[in-house]
């Protein structure tokens, strides 16, 4: 592994430390997903646990916690391509509840659940072909208050994998 990689993965793997990680903005995230049937994924969402903040034709907002997702319509999405940004949520309750849930909701669950070296993952897919993940944090494996270490040999593998 290129001693650039190790840096790059030591600086990201390792948390601020205690109260550096507070907003010292008064700007906020709000992500957007681009939709070409308003109805059908306010729906997808609100099967995740999302509840309807703002409903509109073009323009709707959904509170999942205390955070906001916006849903955006279009006429037709972009070209497929790289994909620059991902949609993640992390679950407070453990993953087969939340397979239950999309499942009674009807929603396809195309991947199992997987183990993960935070914990574990479920990939689905939205109505418009977005994958979103939604994680489940194992608190032996990743916690806000301590540093998160892989050995060498985890992160060697890894990388391999992916590239």
């Amino acid at each position: 592994m290129s001693a650039f990689v190790e840096q790059v993965l030591a600086t990201h793997l390792t948390p601020e430390p205690a109260g550096t990680n507070v907003a010292t903005t008064h700007l906020s995230l709000l992500p957007i997903v681009y939709v070409t049937d308003m109805a059908r994924s306010r729906a997808f969402y609100q099967a995740l646990g999302c509840t309807v903040r703002h409903q509109g034709q073009m323009w709707s907002e959904l509170l999942i916690s205390t955070e906001t997702l916006a849903l955006h319509y279009v006429d037709k999405l972009p070209e497929p391509g790289p994909k620059q940004v991902a949609l993640a949520f992390n679950s407070r309750v453990p993953l087969e509840e939340v397979v239950t849930q999309l499942e009674a909701a009807g929603v396809p669950l195309p991947h199992d659940i997987a183990d993960e070296a935070f914990g574990r993952s479920l990939l689905i897919v939205d109505p418009d072909g977005l994958t979103l993940q939604i994680n489940e944090h194992d608190p032996d494996l990743y916690s806000e208050s301590r540093p998160i270490t892989f050995s060498r040999k985890l992160i060697g593998q890894c990388l391999r994998y992916i590239c």
